[in-house]
């Protein structure tokens, strides 16, 4: 079901960088392609306005994700699934494309009116529509076999090695084999634990840094990039050059990047 799915809540800076693209994006489809009439548009700043429709998006998406996000409680954000992200940045467009709006009658000196409004809401909202249901679909897809770390746990004979990794809310608490975790991704300010379960790999979201989620693991695993931790244990090839050299993990089809910095100590280690 869609609100079981994890998703990991974008971080301002990401939002932020989001928003900056679709910005940008919008003020050059207008200038360049000149869409919706905006061609028999003459002025002597033409450029100058229609790039203004892309500020203001960017503007009121920012100030509406960063008042929305300090409103949340935790708990939500903790818990943060697709059909969430599904409503948020749909809520979001709503008000951008309001915004841009008001930008519009500013502008041009245009009465408001109910007709003009709702004609300006449903016409910029049906153009939005399929690139929103591409997005919804993309994130469904990716996610849509994750669970949340907390969801379940591995239990079982007690001369097992067990690994629990808490979350940044403690009472998240994912207990997992210590040999089954293949290794740790990070996912903005998520990780993802990947896990051996029979054939198949297994995810799990919690919501921590990787940095934190490494120090609460023992020595055979090692943090070989940005943004992944290894069970050591479980490599079984580091191929390619200093420049672009990879893990092969067994359990796994998926290869795991590795820093320039550590290329060389895993050689050696391997």
């Amino acid at each position: 079901m869609i609100h079981q799915v994890p998703f990991p809540k974008s971080s301002n800076r990401t939002f932020v960088g989001v928003l900056s693209v679709i910005a940008a994006s919008v003020a050059f489809i207008l200038i360049v392609f000149e869409p919706f009439g905006t061609s028999s548009f003459s002025h002597q700043h033409k450029s100058l306005i229609l790039a203004g429709y892309g500020i203001v998006s960017l503007i009121v998406g920012t100030v509406y994700h960063y008042i929305v996000t300090a409103l949340l409680p935790v708990r939500v954000i903790d818990r943060w699934t697709v059909l969430h992200e599904v409503f948020y940045v749909f809520s979001c467009l709503l008000f951008s494309i309001t915004g841009c709006f008001i930008y519009w009658q500013v502008v041009f000196g245009i009465t408001p009116s109910l007709s003009s409004s709702l004609y300006f809401l449903m016409y910029a909202s049906s153009v939005a529509l399929v690139p929103m249901l591409g997005y919804y679909a993309v994130i469904y897809v990716k996610y849509r076999e994750v669970r949340y770390g907390d969801s379940d746990h591995d239990v079982g004979d007690s001369r097992i090695d067990f690994l629990r990794i808490t979350g940044r809310n403690k009472d998240e608490v994912s207990q997992v084999v210590a040999a089954n975790l293949l290794f740790v991704q990070s996912n903005d300010n998520y990780v993802i634990l990947h896990l051996a379960d029979g054939d198949l790999v297994a995810r799990k979201m919690l919501r921590n840094t990787l940095t934190d989620v490494a120090a609460q693991l023992d020595d055979s695993f090692l943090k070989v990039h940005r943004q992944y931790v290894v069970n050591l244990s479980r490599v079984t090839e580091i191929s390619g050059n200093i420049t672009n050299a990879k893990l092969s993990i067994a359990g796994t089809q998926k290869q795991v990047p590795v820093s320039r910095s550590k290329v060389a100590e895993l050689r050696k280690m391997l």
